[in-house]
């Protein structure tokens, strides 16, 4: 299934299956950061990060580099460039922009078919999105599984700026079906530059295969 850019043309974006792998073999360097115990599995998506990543540095214009591992698992860019990774199954997804065009960004890849029980509504949502789940029973796993989507991409984009980490109650998202997105607010400061009530909005799209989220965050205004 390939996911079409949902970014501007100033950012660089890459979506990959298996099918793209062929005799692709990661940088030496970012073979480190996989455990020679990793299974299959785990493997794959490696592979399958990797090359997304690879060809989003590409679509950006950025020569091809090894994308390490920071001691939090994060991705480690190339200085100067932020971006995200995601994958799920047989597919992988990756954004990168230059930080004069955004501070941070954000993905997210959830299979449709993947069982989420509702018992964990509690833990990732507040009480006003737990109430926008109820609004159509048939429909509150879907929605259960967008509004679990669009915070892992919002969070994404949030914690590099300042390695600090938000929890799912600490964001609230409100959805816009006329815009197929989120308009979130953060309930606990990420850093200096996002102090709590900070907006941002993750575009949500459902597709036949996958629930997708994503999320760019303006550059940061270091004159302020």
């Amino acid at each position: 299934m390939n996911i079409q850019s949902p970014f501007p043309s100033e950012f660089g974006f890459a979506c990959v299956s298996t099918e793209d792998l062929g005799d692709y073999q990661p940088h030496p360097e970012e073979m480190k950061c996989l455990s020679p115990k990793a299974v299959e599995k785990r493997r794959k998506e490696f592979y399958l990060g990797r090359l997304a990543a690879r060809r989003a540095l590409q679509a950006l214009g950025v020569a091809p580099q090894p994308i390490l591992k920071g001691e939090r698992r994060q991705p480690l860019w190339p200085e100067g460039i932020v971006g995200a990774i995601t994958h799920t199954g047989d597919t992988a997804a990756a954004v990168v922009a230059r930080k004069d065009t955004a501070c941070g960004v954000g993905v997210d890849l959830e299979t449709l078919g993947r069982n989420v029980s509702f018992r964990i509504s509690a833990k990732v949502c507040t009480e006003k999105e737990q109430a926008w789940l109820e609004e159509v029973p048939n429909d509150k796993d879907m929605r259960l599984k967008m509004i679990f989507s669009a915070k892992e991409a919002g969070f994404k984009a949030f914690f590099p700026i300042e390695h600090l980490y938000l929890g799912y109650q600490d964001a609230e998202l409100c959805w816009r079906e006329e815009s197929q997105s989120f308009a979130g607010v953060i309930l606990k400061a990420a850093g200096a530059h996002h102090p709590v009530g900070t907006a941002f909005e993750v575009g949500c799209r459902v597709t036949e295969d996958f629930i997708f989220s994503f999320v760019s965050l303006p550059p940061l205004d270091l004159r302020t």
